[in-house]
């Protein structure tokens, strides 16, 4: 829902400098035991209407 509502990609952890709320990643990391979460909405006629998560080991990041 994080990225749905700011209809943004979400990581975490984010950067310091990154203004995007990330609670619940952080919180579905803590319950799964990842390292690191991305979120990335997708949209159909310019609506957002669902978004895929994906879910990284601990100790492992996404890169660009």
């Amino acid at each position: 829902d994080e990225a749905i509502d700011q209809q943004d990609i979400v990581l975490h952890p984010a950067d310091p400098n990154d203004l995007r709320t990330t609670a619940a990643h952080a919180a579905l990391g803590e319950r799964h035991g990842a390292g690191a979460i991305l979120t990335v909405p997708f949209q159909r006629r310019e609506q957002v209407i669902g978004a895929f998560t994906f879910e990284r080991p601990r100790g492992a990041t996404f890169d660009t």
